[in-house]
């Protein structure tokens, strides 16, 4: 029964989870945008076992200086972020 329930409830996720899912039901997501001081190009890390922290997590997806995010706090170390290109999203 406890199982069935933690499976209707999405809130009952991780918090170290990153996925459009997770961001979804996010309680404190926000609004951000990418500096020019964080580099001319910031890769997103991909989401799997091990990631992020090693060369290897290292996506092709990238942000410039000046693209608009959602971000939520993932209660590590990193943050999940979210960003609306023209034709597709990129989430990482």
């Amino acid at each position: 029964m406890v199982i069935l329930i933690a499976g209707l409830f999405p809130f009952a996720a991780t918090a170290a989870e990153c996925d459009s899912y997770s961001l979804a039901w996010s309680k404190a997501p926000k609004a951000g945008m990418v500096k020019p001081e964080q580099g001319p190009r910031l890769y997103f890390q991909r989401v799997e076992a091990g990631c992020p922290g090693s060369d290897t997590c290292k996506a092709k997806a990238y942000l410039v200086p000046g693209d608009k995010v959602i971000l939520d706090d993932t209660g590590e170390a990193w943050i999940c972020a979210h960003f609306q290109g023209p034709k597709r999203g990129t989430l990482g």
